[in-house]
């Protein structure tokens, strides 16, 4: 099994009807049977020869010659954000147009071919013209075997000029999903409790099957409910919004005890075992409302555990699972805990949420001034206490991830900041501390199913929040939008 990993996700492409229109642009790649200058070095011509004959045999619409330059593993990169094509499937795209004597010609103006120490692998960037779009990029790697190069990762890219960059971003951004996503509360009765939903979404993206409007179930922290947390109505710092615009479907889901949902069954301080039965009420309210049978669920910091937990046991449901601000196996210490909340903290059902406890994440020089105090006003108009089963997992029960039971997609996703630490000579000098990162990659290694791993620079326990909260969104969407239906 081939597993996704790294800082990049590497997702296969899925062809919605209007990618199909556009793929014949996008598929541009080729080169006419021009050579193009390279560097020179005699050792670098049978790259260029190869190259050569590829960009040839895409302008000659012969596929046999074409795809025989590609490794069997090879990718290929459209200049669409979607497009990432494995050999198998750009062939089957293509051909038809082939068979069709319609091929594609590109003009190399200049290449630039490099070698590795050992000289089995090349890579190379090459400026391609067109006669209908003008320049485009074309770059990748080669690898050499039995005597013969071939071609394993092809990038076309659009090279933009700098001039022209922001009224392109604009454009492009505005072709998310038009209209602003509307709120609304529904309920799930678990027995006499009733747990609340928050739904964000653009009404038209309801018409639409679910396939192309993916569900996402935010779940709340520790100590923040997950309304409080996702959809802070401060300029474009929800999370939910930005999801919603994206063209999802989005839930705050609010556990037992947390925003107005009823406290934990049988007058409980709650924890994970009491979530996780909550939170499969939550999906199946969410399962008659919208006619979904897979969710993306991501949870927040003691949110990750839950999620955890209910994508190992209900694996049929999960389309993938976000762990964000998670800890695997690091307790924190009962006299830390009696410390800050006191002595009977352990035997108290609840524990409040004051302005306190909802600043506690932010950190000085890392967000923007009105920020903590409009999340603060936010998330204590939310609700005034949260269950204590919290506190109780963190302290006595981890780890409760079985990273070996995760066979759902999973991202892990962390400010960069929450493994920095004080050095211990000079604790004006932060530091990153491979033990956390040590710990969490650990877990990564130990997942099963495909994986992803990203962290936010500048961002702490609160990205989302903090200044690099845009780039997590992104990051978020993104990553979604790649998953499979």
């Amino acid at each position: 099994m081939a597993y996704r990993t790294g800082l990049t996700y590497l997702g296969e492409m899925k062809r919605s009807p209007v990618q199909l229109l556009i793929l014949p642009i996008l598929a541009a790649l080729a080169a006419s049977a021009i050579s193009s200058p390279t560097d020179g070095d005699v050792r670098t011509l049978p790259v260029a020869e190869v190259l050569d004959d590829f960009h040839r045999a895409a302008a000659a619409a012969d596929g046999e010659r074409y795809f025989g330059h590609f490794t069997s593993d090879a990718v290929f990169l459209g200049t669409d954000a979607g497009e990432r094509w494995s050999v198998a499937d750009f062939r089957s795209f293509a051909e038809p147009y082939f068979s069709e004597g319609r091929g594609w010609t590109y003009v190399a103006s200049e290449r630039h071919i490099d070698l590795s120490e050992r000289g089995d692998v090349a890579w190379f960037d090459e400026r391609l013209q067109n006669e209908k779009y003008g320049e485009v990029r074309g770059s990748g790697v080669l690898e050499r075997s039995e005597d013969r190069w071939r071609i394993a990762h092809y990038n076309m890219s659009i090279p933009v000029p700098n001039g022209l960059t922001v009224e392109l971003v604009e454009q492009v951004q505005a072709r998310e999903v038009a209209g602003d996503p509307r709120g609304e509360s529904f309920h799930a009765v678990a027995g006499k409790r009733c747990l609340v939903l928050w739904e964000k979404v653009v009404s038209d993206r309801l018409k639409l099957p679910p396939a192309e409007r993916p569900v996402v179930v935010l779940l709340p922290s520790a100590t923040f409910s997950a309304r409080g947390m996702w959809d802070l109505p401060l300029r474009d710092y929800s999370v939910m919004d930005a999801l919603a615009k994206r063209g999802m479907d989005v839930f705050a889901a609010e556990l037992g005890g947390y925003g107005a949902s009823s406290p934990p069954a049988d007058g409980s301080a709650g924890g994970a075992a009491a979530a996780l039965s909550d939170l499969r009420t939550l999906i199946e309210r969410i399962r008659e409302l919208r006619g979904v049978e897979r969710f993306v669920v991501v949870g927040p910091s003691w949110g990750a555990q839950i999620a955890g937990l209910f994508a190992a046991e209900y694996p049929e449901l999960v389309r993938g699972v976000v762990l964000y601000g998670f800890t695997w196996t690091t307790r924190i210490p009962e006299k830390v805990v009696r410390e800050a909340f006191g002595d009977k903290i352990f035997e108290e059902p609840t524990r409040p949420v004051t302005r306190e406890s909802a600043l506690s994440d932010f950190q000085p020089g890392y967000h923007q001034e009105d920020v903590p105090d409009a999340f603060a006003d936010h998330l204590l108009k939310q609700g005034s206490s949260v269950p204590s089963g919290a506190l109780r997992d963190y302290t006595f029960e981890l780890p409760l991830v079985d990273p070996e039971r995760l066979k759902a997609p999973c991202l892990m996703i962390a400010g960069r900041r929450e493994f920095l630490s004080p050095d211990a000579e000079h604790p004006e000098v932060w530091q990153v501390s491979e033990e956390r990162r040590g710990e969490l990659r650990e877990f990564y290694a130990g997942l099963v199913g495909e994986r992803h791993w990203i962290e936010i620079p500048g961002g702490g326990h609160a990205a989302h929040l903090e200044t690099p909260h845009r780039l997590f969104q992104l990051c978020l969407a993104g990553w979604i939008e790649r998953l499979d239906p």
